[in-house]
């Protein structure tokens, strides 16, 4: 019982840190608000909350919601999958490597922007916040998995070569193990990239239904209310997600050392 208090009391005082970080950001808006007085350029922090209640007692708010998480998540996982494999083909071959690396330092290099409007000419509206969110995830999945495979300890590596282990053999009791702090890194700096392109690309194009284009009728109709309130839940909606990829990370990494 003194133990299970004692291991609680880091997370509740990070947990009082975190809420009177909170107030005082919520006390600097008040306190900006106070000073600007004019409700066309800044939102109240009470008026942004009670518009947020209202949204949320609408059930069309949280299909805006969903549909924008699901679409932006596909778009997140398949760029997990496509970067993961990416990365262990450029490090596996050397030709793999000529191809794929110089494209994937021009999807780092290109601004968001410039992507989202020649996908507007490509694909469906649908379609491009996912496909923004998969490009903005692949080259840092990319980048920090095949850095934890050049860090991958030489010396198991020369012993695995010394002991003939199979190739599969040394990918999954050395390599993958070395990189899976890597690979954990990248997937949570993947994840708010691709969750802020993503929105960005639909106010951008204007994807009907979503977070994104909500925020652009709120910009046209000068309501800044509903400006303040849909960003506000774009924050929530990112801290929600990280804990929870976080968390899931965690315990898929935890069952696969305690396979190895």
């Amino acid at each position: 019982m003194t133990h299970s208090t004692t291991s609680n009391k880091p997370i509740v005082r990070q947990t009082l840190k975190l809420l009177l970080a909170g107030l005082f950001w919520v006390g600097v808006w008040e306190l900006v608000y106070i000073i600007v007085d004019k409700d066309v350029i800044i939102a109240s922090p009470a008026d942004t909350a009670l518009r947020i209640l209202s949204l949320a007692g609408e059930g069309e708010f949280w299909l805006i919601c969903g549909a924008s998480l699901l679409n932006i998540l596909i778009g997140y996982l398949a760029g997990i999958l496509f970067g993961s494999l990416s990365s262990l083909a450029t490090y596996k071959l050397k030709t793999a490597e000529t191809v794929f690396a110089p494209l994937l330092y021009v999807i780092r290099a290109t601004p968001v922007a410039s992507f989202i409007l020649l996908a507007y000419f490509w694909m469906s509206n649908d379609l491009i916040p996912a496909f923004i969110s998969f490009l903005m995830v692949v080259p840092i999945v990319w980048g920090n998995l095949r850095e934890g495979f050049l860090n991958t300890d030489k010396d198991l590596l020369e012993m695995a070569k010394i002991y003939r282990f199979p190739a599969m053999k040394r990918l999954l009791k050395i390599e993958l193990p070395a990189v899976i702090p890597y690979f954990l890194s990248g997937c949570r700096t993947a994840l708010g990239l691709a969750w802020k392109a993503g929105i960005a690309a639909e106010a951008l194009v204007r994807t009907k239904g979503r977070i994104g284009n909500e925020l652009q009728n709120a910009k046209i109709l000068i309501e800044t209310v509903d400006i303040f309130a849909w960003t506000v839940v774009i924050i929530l909606l990112s801290v929600v997600l990280e804990k929870l990829f976080v968390t899931l990370f965690d315990a898929v990494i935890r069952k696969r050392r305690a396979k190895l």
